[in-house]
């Protein structure tokens, strides 16, 4: 396998790939990594790159000269599947990283091309490639940080160039958890102890409390990541355990009208029955309509003391049980005060 990069500064990538794992994988011939110079491929006293049509600031790299350059790889390697690196590409993730591993391993070259100054003429990209990648939604001097990222992430996917196999089946980005927080000697640094139940011995516990680690903290930070990637019962189960308690406050004061205009706005039947349904069908824990108006709030109280009445489980048991999670109060503030004291 060979991945080559072209880029105007090779020397940036020097120490990368004398360091660590990736050295020892160039060593054992796992995968050969190559650079070649972009100046490599422009006339003498030439520029390689050139003013951009219209009024816009910045140079683009010369089309032409990373045409040559691609055209001469392929014909000396073979034809490479060929990244860009671009704010407008697709967002680098653990998914996409095994993709490109697999990918690697079936063309056996890949061919990548870190852009600098203002970047790429389009056309190239349009060209030429098989995928145009992010690494976030940033900006920095050029592609060349992005490219080793890309190595960094893909590389260790590839069987033999991290040791042992566990330690990426079972991390973050894997599954719908990150991975969950490790310790070691001193059991107390800094005031701060190693939790008693993982230096207990006891594996089914320890292995327990990991999982409900990795859950928390991940619908707690990542919970966007989480939530595109729960596939199984259980998992939705540990996760849905994790998520803390979720409140709806319906405000019908503080209304600003369509003329700018600030006021209240009448209670609905729909906001009492239907928002309630809806309400419980989510898991919310609290269903609050805020009302200032005595004789609104009389009209909502009718409604729940009737829906909370014995006639009322018999009549519609369902409808009941959605509107016993329902209250109102005739402030926002009142309604915040009440979610804060559970």
């Amino acid at each position: 396998m060979r991945i080559t990069t072209l880029t105007l500064f090779p020397s940036l990538y020097e120490p990368f790939f004398s360091t660590s794992l990736i050295a020892r994988a160039i060593q054992s011939g796992t995968v050969s990594l190559e650079l070649q110079n972009i100046f490599e491929y422009t006339e003498a006293k030439k520029r390689i790159d050139n003013s951009t049509f219209g009024p816009s600031a910045g140079m683009l790299l010369r089309p032409e000269i990373i045409q040559k350059a691609i055209e001469e790889q392929e014909a000396a390697h073979g034809k490479a599947y060929k990244i860009f690196f671009s704010p407008k590409g697709r967002t680098l993730d653990q998914p996409l990283l095994r993709n490109l591993a697999s990918t690697l391993r079936e063309k056996k070259h890949m061919m990548l091309l870190p852009a600098r100054y203002e970047g790429m003429d389009a056309r190239v990209e349009e060209e030429y490639a098989d995928c145009l990648l992010s690494i976030g939604n940033y900006v920095l001097m050029g592609g060349d940080i992005p490219a080793m990222v890309l190595m960094e992430g893909m590389l260790r996917l590839i069987p033999g160039v991290v040791g042992k196999e566990e330690s990426i089946v079972e991390e973050s980005y894997t599954g719908p958890f990150l991975d969950y927080p490790e310790y070691t000697a001193p059991v107390v640094w800094k005031g701060r102890e190693v939790p008693a139940i993982i230096r207990s011995g006891n594996h089914a516990a320890i292995e327990k409390w990991r999982k409900d680690k990795a859950a928390s903290e991940s619908v707690e930070k990542h919970f966007g990541w989480v939530r595109s990637h729960v596939y199984t019962q259980e998992d939705k189960q540990l996760a849905g355990r994790q998520i803390p308690p979720h409140y709806v406050i319906l405000m019908h004061d503080q209304v600003v009208f369509a003329d700018g205009r600030e006021g209240t706005t009448s209670v609905t039947s729909i906001d009492i029955h239907d928002i309630a349904r809806s309400a419980r069908t989510y898991g919310i824990k609290k269903y609050f309509i805020v009302t200032p108006l005595k004789d609104q709030q009389n009209i909502v109280a009718t409604f729940l003391n009737f829906w909370r009445s014995d006639v009322a489980i018999d009549y519609n048991p369902q409808r009941h049980e959605a509107l016993r999670g329902m209250s109102f109060q005739d402030t926002l503030e009142k309604a915040l005060e009440q979610i804060e004291q559970g």
